[in-house]
């Protein structure tokens, strides 16, 4: 099951991961026909030191990313913080950037899995 949320004109999400080792965040831009997956990092696995990221715009999915969470220390949870600056949206994961993404289009819903905490500004 997933949490879906309407995000238009956001500054800043908070996501508090409540399944490190099996997570998904999507910020989608939603119309009237139809939608894209602008922003999708999701993370399968046990034990995994890392996430995915990718987009799907008009029905095809990008290149997929491994980006790992190096130093971060995510023992004790995972919590993601999306601010957007222009068409960049900035990551931060466990209170240390990670890195920047440019976005195709500003997006207007937030997709998570079922459990996850969520604060948007």
């Amino acid at each position: 099951k997933r949490t879906r949320m309407n995000i238009s004109n956001f500054k800043s999400i908070k996501v508090q991961v409540n399944q490190p080792e099996n997570y998904r965040i999507s910020l989608v831009r939603q119309t009237e026909t139809g939608y894209d997956d602008i922003f999708h990092i999701n993370s399968k696995g046990n034990g995994n030191h890392w996430f995915k990221y990718n987009t799907c715009i008009n029905g095809i999915w990008g290149r997929e990313e491994v980006i790992t969470y190096g130093h971060i220390n995510i023992s004790n949870g995972i919590v993601f913080d999306l601010t957007i600056e222009g068409n960049n949206i900035n990551v931060s994961i466990n209170g240390k950037s990670i890195r920047s993404f440019l976005m195709a289009e500003i997006p207007n819903i937030l997709l998570t899995k079922e459990g996850d905490t969520i604060i948007v500004n």
